[in-house]
């Protein structure tokens, strides 16, 4: 069998404690796709999972992806890539992260439906 989603942020449903608005495309056990979109300058609120990856698909835009490690519930080791159409990456559990909009842009990620639910730490802003 397939199913197939489109990308359509107009059905998406504001997740306030990641600052974003999120769309379900695929919904089945064990790995989810989400879609979203940020305007230029704005954030996702910092956070981490302690189980299951999170995997992006940058589709139009550019952005940054902050990352540090966690220990005690402290973000240490702290990073940053640039991300931008076409880029593709996976976050680990147990590792922060915080994605900034340079330009508008355009996202799918896929995880577990505990990442939008019940498994998030919340943090202090990685960005400067």
């Amino acid at each position: 069998m397939i199913t197939i989603s489109d990308f359509n942020i107009d059905v998406a449903e504001k997740d306030a404690l990641a600052g974003i608005s999120i769309a379900e495309m695929v919904i089945k056990d064990g790995l989810c796709a989400y879609g979203t979109s940020l305007t230029k300058g704005r954030r996702v609120t910092c956070h981490s999972h302690s189980e299951g990856e999170e995997w992006y698909i940058i589709l139009s835009g550019e952005g940054q992806i902050w990352t540090a490690d966690t220990d005690n519930n402290q973000a240490v080791n702290k990073q940053v890539n640039t991300i931008k159409k076409g880029s593709t990456f996976c976050i680990y559990p147990g590792t922060a992260h915080q994605l900034i909009a340079l330009t508008d842009l355009e996202f799918i990620f896929l995880c577990p439906t505990t990442h939008i639910t019940s498994d998030r730490t919340f943090f202090d802003d990685l960005i400067n």
